[in-house]
């Protein structure tokens, strides 16, 4: 409100704290004193938010910002009709809260669309379209030596069991406890997703300088194995939960998404294997080639 106050006071040489009479020629500083309200306001959440949550600032506050200035213009451009509304009868003035409304829900109906484009319907994680955004996005900005990307995917280990045994609605309430667990020990810089059924990825960047990239990505598989550990009841069920975690690191073993999805993919079927927990992806390891596919 301060913000919006100067804005007003700065362009129409009123006083801060003496409002005058509001004129036709202040028509322009009260639309630039909105916007100044707008984006102050939504700054100051979206900053707070983002870094109580350690997500990316500017995304973040760009796609609300989208999203508010795209309803509220067209209810700016609605102003009109009130006033002619108004002018013709007070009456006529709530019958305008119909057209207010539909233009507020369907903006709000269309944002959940995205949302739900790029999350998993049951347990609310990214899918793999976000990862795909995110991994482009991580492997642009990953310019300084020693830059990298860790994928990490994870494969539940007998879910068909359970899926089978106990219901698919008791697999359902079982992934979301692991999905619940993934986030937890991966950390708030972990991205976590679920590309469908009961396999998982992880995405997270490496900076130069915090360590090898195996490392940091052996380190973040125990701490996911470690956060399984322990036992899951669902539906009065007692479950121990295990998973096969596989292992690619950028740029060693790749520079896109289907390479290193592909290559974890490898990695995680040699520590199902091997019943290792992780594995790190090996070359030797890999059978996949155009030959063999020939």
């Amino acid at each position: 409100f301060v913000a919006a106050r100067g804005t007003f006071c700065l362009l129409t040489g009123e006083g801060f704290l003496r409002p005058g009479p509001f004129v036709a020629e202040d028509l322009a500083a009260a639309f630039a004193a909105g916007l100044v309200f707008v984006l102050v306001n939504h700054a100051c959440v979206h900053i707070a938010i983002a870094l109580a949550t350690h997500e990316p600032v500017l995304s973040s506050l760009m796609d609300d910002l989208r999203f508010q200035l795209l309803t509220g213009g067209v209810l700016v451009m609605l102003a009109p009709l009130v006033v002619v509304a108004d002018a013709f009868s007070a009456a006529l003035v709530p019958v305008l809260i119909l057209p207010v409304a539909a233009v507020r829900i369907s903006a709000q109906l269309a944002t959940q669309r995205e949302y739900d484009a790029l999350h998993d319907g049951l347990t609310s994680l990214p899918n793999r379209a976000l990862l795909q955004r995110e991994l482009d996005r991580l492997l642009r900005e990953a310019e300084a030596p020693g830059d990298g990307v860790v994928v990490v995917l994870a494969d539940l280990d007998h879910f068909k069991e359970i899926n089978d045994t106990l219901g698919h609605h008791v697999g359902d309430l079982l992934l979301v406890e692991v999905a619940q667990r993934l986030t937890a020990a991966a950390g708030p810089e972990v991205l976590v997703a679920r590309l469908g059924g009961d396999e998982f990825a992880l995405l997270v960047c490496v900076q130069g300088g915090v360590g090898t990239h195996a490392e940091v990505a052996t380190t973040l598989a125990d701490r996911v194995l470690a956060g399984l550990r322990e036992p899951i009841t669902v539906a009065g069920v007692r479950l121990d939960v295990q998973a096969s975690l596989g292992i690619a690191v950028s740029p060693e073993h790749g520079t896109g998404l289907s390479q290193l999805m592909a290559r974890a993919d490898v990695a995680m079927y040699a520590a199902k294997a091997q019943r290792a927990g992780w594995a790190v992806y090996d070359p030797e390891l890999d059978e996949n080639t155009p030959q063999r596919l020939a």
